[in-house]
C-alpha cells in the first residue's frame, strides 16, 4: 500500500475504520500527505504514525498534523497493540 491506496480504502470503508496506521515514509504519497487527506475526509480520524528513520524536515510536519500517537520502528508486538490502544483512547503519546 502507500498513501493513495490508504485513503482510497479508507474512503470506502471509513465507517468500519477504528483508526489507521501509517508509516511516514512510503512511495507515491507519504504519511504525512495521507493523513492531512485522512483529516480532510474525516477531522476526527484517529491515526497512529510510525517511522524508523525520520529526517528533521519531517518532524515539523508532522507536529502540525496533531497526531497524538507517533511510534519509532523497531518496536515490539507490545508496543504496538500499547500505541493502537493509546490511539484509540485518545492518549497523547510520541516516541518519534
Amino acid at each position: 500500500f502507500d498513501g493513495v491506496d490508504g485513503l482510497t480504502v479508507y474512503s470506502q470503508h471509513r465507517g468500519k475504520i477504528s483508526a489507521v496506521i501509517t508509516d511516514v515514509m512510503m512511495p507515491v504519497m507519504d504519511g504525512i500527505a495521507m493523513t492531512r487527506g485522512l483529516r480532510r475526509i474525516n477531522p476526527e480520524v484517529k491515526v497512529l504514525i510510525m517511522s524508523g528513520l525520520l529526517p528533521e524536515s519531517h518532524r515539523g510536519r508532522i507536529m502540525d498534523l496533531d497526531v497524538r500517537v507517533k511510534l519509532h520502528k523497531p518496536f515490539t508486538a507490545n508496543e504496538l497493540l500499547s500505541a493502537v490502544d493509546d490511539a484509540l483512547h485518545n492518549v497523547k503519546r510520541s516516541r518519534l
